[in-house]
């Protein structure tokens, strides 16, 4: 974002942005000015066709915005000095207006279920349209990215997915569809039945993950229950949802026929157990309750709540999922005026740890959620993982989602609002993962490797930084990863440390969780930081960290 300053009279000598606001025009999410980055002078200084030269350009590199779409009012005063002797001094104002387009999939079908029936289906229908602001329609090197992931799941097991299919170089903006034959990945024929589905899709603009999903990453539906209360002819089917929501249905089916019998509107959507009287419809009451199936709908707040960019509502995720539900808070170190270490390639050009943090923290993200199915030159599409069924599903939190300055305070508020807001919704304390993202720096510039620790006096960190620090050992090759150092922190009493995080001296004691800190590399190594900079390595990396804290799990 630009402001040009040039002056009807006079030689222009200097120029400054003195204040700056930022107003989101399209919802109401709140908007901070620090999430508009600094103004600065641009050099070399644009001329805009501009004979004299007498102009100066002031720039903002980007909007630290957490991704809202929408369209943005940005007001900024500019102070100006003009010559020569005597010197004027101006200060105007100016308005502009920027609509943000991330990525965003809309699936065609409105409802998150479909019936399969091979004895009088060819097949069954998936569509989707991606929104983007940034197009790319034209692949030509194998960092175009941009995938479509279909998961379809069976009505009891939400959680572990019959078939998973990705589409690469899915154009963007654009549209995609596909027909699924009802066969599986070993050829069988899929029985008939009521199934589910999730649509997902990722894009890295140039670097840095973009995605977006049918479902919500928030809200889930994580225990279920049938009763018959005593003395009634009702069935009392109840379920937990992970927050609030705004809408539900409950669809009713049996699944011999795999027919669906009933589809209840406005079932409750509080955070915590909700319960509904369920009364089957004529001919059916003589049914037991094992005899039908249940699935709940619910739809989280959206553009209420502001987790979803796009300013739309979302169906749970996974719908009645039958493992353990695990939050990671993510933690991208450093970030804003605070740029952390850095480092330079061999043209020249400096990087900083905020960025690789970030993106880390995001390419983590997507692989916690399920979001990325990523195959990488030499690799199959598990490489090396005795992982095959997961453990268990994660929800995620990131203590920051944009390159925004937080005080060791603002982090250590972030995660003590994730622990507690987890801890009042029914979840446990050792259901919680901290996760702390950084990179190494060093005077030695020969110096290599990966460090994982921990803090001496939060123990439950310990075992979470071995698993981490061996999955990274075993899943990266030696010349990759020449060391994995593994240290301890002892008491960090000083806030202003960002180890203070490990030691969580800012929660109680019974609510501290397992907590670890990664050290990816070494900036200051150029060896090391093309690798940082790699989107493959950058996946199978953040994949080791994943499985570790699902083996660390078992």
């Amino acid at each position: 974002m630009r402001v040009v300053v040039q002056p009807s009279t006079g030689v222009i000598l200097g120029a400054t942005v003195t204040q700056q606001s930022i107003i989101e025009q399209t919802n109401a999410h709140p908007v901070t000015p620090s999430q508009l980055a600094d103004f600065a002078i641009a050099s070399p200084n644009p001329q805009y066709g501009d004979p004299t030269s007498n102009v100066v350009v002031l720039q903002s590199p980007f909007m630290n915005l957490a991704g809202h779409n929408g369209t943005y009012r940005i007001d900024v005063t500019v102070q100006y000095f003009t010559g020569p002797i005597p010197y004027q001094t101006y200060t105007e104002s100016a308005s502009m207006t920027r609509t943000m387009r991330n990525l965003v999939l809309v699936d065609s079908r409105s409802e998150p279920y479909f019936i399969w029936n091979p004895a009088q289906m060819t097949g069954v229908s998936f569509s989707a349209q991606l929104e983007h602001a940034q197009q790319l329609t034209v692949f030509d090197d194998a960092n175009d990215i941009c995938q479509i992931k279909l998961e379809i799941f069976t009505s009891e097991d939400n959680q572990n997915a019959i078939l998973v299919k990705a589409f690469d170089r899915v154009p963007r903006p654009g549209t995609w569809s596909w027909i699924w034959d009802g066969r599986l990945s070993d050829g069988t024929v899929a029985p008939r039945g009521v199934y589910t589905y999730r649509l997902s899709a990722v894009t890295y603009v140039p670097t840095l993950p973009d995605w977006d999903s049918n479902r919500s990453s928030t809200l889930r539906v994580t225990q279920t229950k049938l009763e018959i209360p005593e003395g009634q002819n009702h069935l009392v089917f109840s379920y937990y949802l992970t927050e609030q929501g705004t809408d539900g249905w409950l669809l009713v089916f049996d699944p011999t026929p795999q027919e669906v019998m009933m589809y209840d509107v406005d079932v409750p959507t509080n955070a915590g157990w909700n319960s509904v009287a369920v009364i089957l419809p004529s001919g059916r009451e003589e049914m037991p309750p094992g005899m039908i199936r249940y699935l709940v709908y619910a739809v989280d707040r959206g553009d209420i709540n502001g987790m979803d960019k796009a300013h739309r509502r979302r169906w749970a995720l996974p719908l009645n999922q039958r493992v353990p539900l695990y939050l990671a808070i993510i933690d991208a170190g450093h970030g804003g005026r605070d740029s952390g270490t850095y480092g330079r390639d061999e043209q020249g050009t400096t990087y900083y740890e905020k960025d690789v943090n970030l993106a880390y923290a995001f390419t983590l993200d997507a692989q916690l959620l399920g979001l990325q199915v990523f195959t990488y030159p030499g690799h199959p599409e598990e490489p090396n993982c005795p992982r095959q069924t997961p453990v268990c599903a994660w929800t995620t939190r990131l203590t920051r989602s944009a390159d925004v300055s937080l005080s060791p305070k603002d982090r250590m508020k972030a995660v003590r609002d994730f622990v507690k807001g987890w801890l009042e919704a029914g979840g446990q304390r050792r259901q919680v993962f901290l996760i702390s993202l950084h990179c190494d720096g060093s005077l030695n510039t020969t110096v290599r490797g990966v460090s994982v620790g921990y803090c001496r006096l939060n123990p439950y960190g310990s075992g979470l930084r071995d698993t981490v620090g061996t999955w990274i050992d075993s899943e990266m090759t030696e010349w990759e990863v020449p060391s994995v150092r593994y240290w301890e922190c002892e008491d960090v009493k000083g806030t202003g440390n960002h180890l203070y995080i490990l030691r969580q001296r800012f929660l109680p004691e019974d609510e501290r969780v397992r907590a670890t800190l990664v050290e990816l590399g070494f900036m200051s190594n150029q060896t090391d930081l093309a690798q940082l900079l790699d989107f493959y390595y950058r996946i199978r990396e953040s994949r080791a960290i994943h499985y570790a804290c699902d083996w660390y799990l078992r």
